[in-house]
């Protein structure tokens, strides 16, 4: 990449617009960039580098410091660059986003930051990213990359010489993209700490798990229990415990159920007998309270018996009630068609109402429609030739269009014969003035025609010698030659003005001829438009066509618009005839839906009246047949009937019910004296207090047993989980264990933590081959500048073996044999230190970037503090940078290298505010 042109506007220090072709500083060689302190001589690497890729070349100017603030409001802040690049040249045009008074009214308004690129072929790129997306691609560098390759800016020499390995690692983390390795480290030791955690959860789980063993607080082995809990035992050895715990719980689980099992079947015998001597003492109860209720239940028979068979006589009368009571229950329903058809008679009633109101509305809704019916066909009437009409409207008025555009027509042909006619007066004057020429030039030819034969004999004479035959005479002797005149022309001059008086000739024939042609067109177009204008305006005065056509188009536009009115009122008219044929025929459809529905309603009137008749006659019929007058009644002697029924019928009921009852009761009482006499004869004696006391001593033993079931069951069950747990946690612990050991072993490997070992990290210990050969490219000058004395050199660890290491700098002085810190330099030696790191720097970016062509490079930096001898060598060094097809650009105000370098971009400050630039 080589800058070809730079314009700036309004754009750091340069207020106004300043323009710098770049392309007389030739295509390798060195340039200086010259001028006071501040005058902007940075600026015009941070306007190349803006350009490109959209940011300033230092970190310390962003891009809301570029406006310049000694620019008018109306100027525009913006860099245009055209570069070559591999043989195609671009051009970048870039603003940057800032505040401008706003064209229209008071106020500021933002200007958006825009981009544009111009390739050599395809579309234009824009977009403010996408130009720098495009940049990139093209330069195959990113702007950190490329101000490393082709910019040194001020400060960064020394910066780069005395840094230390945690800054280099920052710097050669952006230059070399070392980020990756960064991150593994990043992840290797968040692994690590992962790990760590999972371990300890997993020995803390652990640890829950054995402060919930559970013992017997008398076994001895609680005070083995006891040390697992202060963490005096290894897993092994807790599981091992949980072990033997678990097998003497289990024994002692075994003897509590044979025991217990023998202390049930005791109770079980004991209850036994308790219970046969419980039942004999109730048999015997049960007998007496059996004797007695039977004696009792005897002494009830007459009673019951007697008020049995009252109750069955008096229940005889109540089938021929209940034949009654269904006779009238049957006769309801006639009552209910009574009341149905009432209500039928009552709707009937109403409708005849309702139908004698819609017929009356329907009858004035007919005589309505039928009226306007008559006034719509009375209008229809009236518009019945509106389409002849209209027809007829559009006829006049295609006519009146006809004669506007004839008479447009002709008003143009008019102007076009008067521009013929100014045509054919300016070709006259073109005739006359070449007429002229001709005669001018032809009378010009003639004498020198004339002159020439005329001198002929002259020429003649000069050329004979006596006793030479004369070509024209024959003779020998000549006494008397005919003299040459001095103004006698050449042939070639004769000939010369022959042809100019020839095609002057020509040209005035060549008028002429049109002249002629034009008039016989023009004479044409006026016996033509004569004619034209007798039949338009009834006269074929030429002169004054133009004014009686305007009129007659005035008139006619007039007409035309008379007839566009009424073909307007026509259309209207037109439309509602069209919207009376089809709303007449809707009309008389309507008005015969009225007389339809006027018919119905008749008929249903008549229909209705029948209907009513029908069903008066019905009601006198079903009324003849009933006992009671109304249904109330009915219902009312159906009640008392069913009441009376229903009493009889419970009376009957409950009077068999108790006697079944009775004789039931008595039935079970003799049977259960029978069964208490056969208990008491076949029962046994037996100590009834003994065998209770006996009981309450084994139901104690046995809830004894239950509960210690429950406790060893209850410690069992915890620790075989506890054991499980521990076992499953142990497994997973080993395996964590064991990936913990040889991730820390990687991690600290990687972040160089390694006890014993150099402090240097892996991201460090990539970034320190690229460093090698940062350092092999910087001796390769520094060897030269330093007249063989200096050499850089990498140290392998730091100076208190304690920080990190890997990229700290060290130098050999070859006269004495010593190495030292390169903080040990002096200026002039650390300058040129400086300046072969920072070129070394450049080359391997250059070359790890993958080959990148960049043709131009720009050194910032001060040389002011420089010996000659120094300063002498640093030019040589940077003279060296331009072999091939290289140009180096160097910021300095030295006159040492104003004298020595030609090609200079002069920055100058203006008095008024703000700065210049030129190419000198």
């Amino acid at each position: 990449m080589r800058p070809l042109f730079l314009k700036i506007s309004a754009f750091g220090p340069y207020a106004g617009s300043v323009s710098l072709d770049m392309d007389k500083l030739g295509e390798r060689g060195l340039y200086l960039i010259t001028g006071s302190t501040g005058a902007g001589k940075t600026t015009i690497f941070d306007a190349i580098c803006f350009a490109l890729f959209g940011e300033p070349s230092g970190d310390n100017r962003s891009v809301s410091m570029l406006r310049s603030k000694y620019a008018k409001p109306d100027t525009p802040t913006e860099v245009e660059l055209k570069f070559i690049h591999k043989d195609e040249i671009y051009v970048i045009r870039r603003n940057p986003e800032y505040m401008r008074p706003a064209k229209r009214g008071t106020g500021d308004t933002k200007e958006s930051a825009d981009a544009s690129l111009v390739l050599p072929y395809g579309s234009p790129v824009t977009g403010y990213t996408n130009v720098t997306r495009a940049v990139e691609e093209l330069l195959g560098l990113k702007k950190d990359q490329f101000t490393q390759i082709a910019m040194i800016a001020q400060g960064d020499f020394l910066k780069l010489l005395l840094a230390s390995t945690k800054d280099r690692i920052e710097k050669f983390r952006n230059i070399f993209k070392t980020d990756n390795y960064l991150k593994l480290q990043k992840q290797l030791n968040e692994e690590q700490k992962d790990l760590a955690g999972t371990v300890a959860k997993e020995k803390a789980s652990i640890k829950q798990y054995i402060d919930q063993i559970q013992v017997d607080k008398d076994d001895v082995l609680s005070l083995e229990v006891e040390k697992a809990r202060a963490d005096q035992l290894l897993v092994d050895e807790v599981v091992e415990l949980l072990g033997k715990l678990i097998e003497n719980d289990e024994a002692a689980v075994q003897k509590n159920e044979t025991e217990s099992e023998k202390n049930r079947n005791d109770l079980e015998a004991v209850n036994q007998r308790i219970g046969s001597a419980q039942q004999l003492e109730n048999a015997r109860k049960a007998r007496k309270e059996a004797e007695d209720m039977l004696k009792t239940e005897q002494g009830r028979e007459d009673v019951l018996k007697k008020k049995l068979d009252d109750a069955t006589n008096a229940n005889q009368k109540n089938p021929e009630m209940v034949k009654s009571i269904t006779i009238l229950t049957d006769s309801l329903k006639k009552y209910d068609e009574i009341d149905t058809l009432l209500a039928e008679i009552a709707n009937t009633e109403k409708q005849e109402k309702e139908n004698e109101a819609s017929l009356k509305k329907k009858t004035e809704e007919q005589v309505s429609k039928e009226k306007e019916l008559g006034e719509l066909k009375a209008e229809q009437e009236s518009l019945k030739d509106i389409g002849v009409d209209i027809e007829k409207l559009r006829s006049d008025k295609e006519k009146i269009a006809e004669q506007i555009t004839a008479a447009n027509t002709m008003s143009a042909e008019l102007d076009q014969l008067a521009k013929d006619k100014e045509s054919l007066e300016s070709l006259v004057e073109s005739y006359q003035e070449k007429d002229a020429e001709y005669k001018r030039l032809k009378s010009i030819f003639e004498k020198l025609d004339q002159r020439f034969r005329d001198g002929q004999a002259g020429i003649l004479a000069r050329d004979l010698e006596e006793g030479a035959a004369c070509p024209v005479c024959g003779s020998v002797h000549h006494p008397k030659l005919a003299e040459l005149s001095e103004d006698t022309p050449s042939e070639d001059e004769v000939n010369d003005a022959k042809d100019d008086a020839e095609a002057a000739r020509e040209a005035a024939t060549k008028d002429a001829n049109a002249i002629s042609a034009s008039r016989s067109a023009i004479e044409t177009k006026e016996k033509n438009l004569k004619s034209k204008c007798q039949k338009l305006i009834s006269s074929d005065d030429i002169d004054k066509a133009p004014e009686l056509i305007a009129s007659k188009i005035s008139e006619l536009e007039k007409a035309k618009g008379v007839k566009e009115a009424e073909e307007k009122d026509a259309d209207t008219k037109s439309k509602r005839k069209a919207a009376l044929e089809e709303a007449i025929p809707k009309l008389e459809s309507a008005i015969g839906q009225i007389k339809q529905k006027i018919s119905n309603i008749t008929a249903a009137q008549a229909a209705d009246k029948a209907a009513k008749d029908e069903k008066n006659k019905q009601i006198a019929g079903i009324k003849q047949g009933l006992a009671y007058s109304s249904k109330e009644d009915a219902d009312k002697e159906i009640s008392r009937l069913s009441s009376e029924s229903k009493k009889l019928q419970e009376a009957f009921d409950t009077a068999n019910a108790e006697y079944t009852r009775h004789q039931t009761a008595i039935s079970e009482l003799k049977a259960a004296i029978e069964a208490n006499d056969k208990l008491i004869k076949e029962g046994k004696e037996i100590d009834l207090d003994a065998e209770l006391t006996r009981k309450a001593e084994l139901d104690s033993r046995n809830q004894e047993f239950i509960k210690t079931g429950k406790l060893l069951s209850g410690r069992l069950t915890n620790n075989r989980s506890m054991r499980e747990n521990i076992q499953k946690k142990a497994t997973a612990m080993a395996g964590d264990e064991k990936r913990l050991q040889w991730v820390k072993t990687l991690a600290d490997t990687a972040n160089g933590q390694l006890s014993g070992k150099d402090k240097i990290q892996l991201e460090t210990y990539i970034q320190a081959t690229y460093f090698e050969r940062i350092i092999d490219n910087s001796n390769l000058r520094l060897i030269t500048m330093s007249g063989g004395q200096y050499e850089l050199y990498r140290l392998d660890e730091s100076e208190d073996g304690k920080k990190q290491s890997g990229l700290d700098l060290g130098v050999i002085d070859h006269y004495n044999g010593t190495r030292r810190s390169v903080k040990s330099l002096s200026g002039g030696e650390s300058f040129l230190a400086s300046l072969s790191l920072a070129l070394g720097l450049s080359d391997e970016v250059q070359s790890s970037a993958g080959g990148i062509q960049i043709d131009t490079m720009f050194v910032d930096e001060g040389f002011g503090s420089l010996d000659s001898d120094t300063l002498e060598t640093a030019y040589k060094a940077l003279a060296g940078l331009s072999e091939g097809n290289r140009i180096v650009g160097i910021i300095s105000h030295v006159g040492y290298l104003k004298d020595k370098i030609e090609n200079q971009i002069v920055v100058t400050k203006n008095v008024s505010g703000g700065s210049h630039a030129e190419v000198r």
